[in-house]
C-alpha cells in the first residue's frame, strides 16, 4: 500500500484493486491507522458520489525517497504494508 501512495495519491477503489485479496473492511481499518498515525493523509470531497483520496504525509515521501522505498521491496518503509 505504501509504495502505491508513494507512487501518487489513490482513491480507496484504486488501492483496493492494487492490493489482491484485501477486503474493505481491512483496508478502511488499516488506511484509518495509518492517517492517525501520521503516515497517510485523507482528503474528503463534498461531491455527489462521495470521492476520498489518500496519500502520503510529506514526511513520509521525504522518508521514502531517501530509504530506496521506491522499489516494490518497499525498503525501509515495508514494514508499514
Amino acid at each position: 500500500m505504501i509504495y502505491e501512495l508513494l507512487q501518487q495519491t489513490r482513491r480507496f477503489g484504486e488501492i483496493q484493486r492494487l492490493i489482491p485479496g484485501v477486503s474493505r473492511h481491512v483496508l478502511t481499518t488499516q488506511l484509518r491507522e495509518l492517517e492517525v498515525g501520521g503516515i497517510v493523509k485523507r482528503t474528503a470531497f463534498l461531491t455527489m458520489p462521495p470521492k476520498v483520496e489518500y496519500t502520503l504525509t510529506d514526511f513520509v515521501k521525504k522518508l521514502g525517497t531517501h530509504s530506496g522505498a521506491n522499489d516494490k521491496s518497499g525498503g525501509a518503509l515495508h514494514f508499514f504494508a
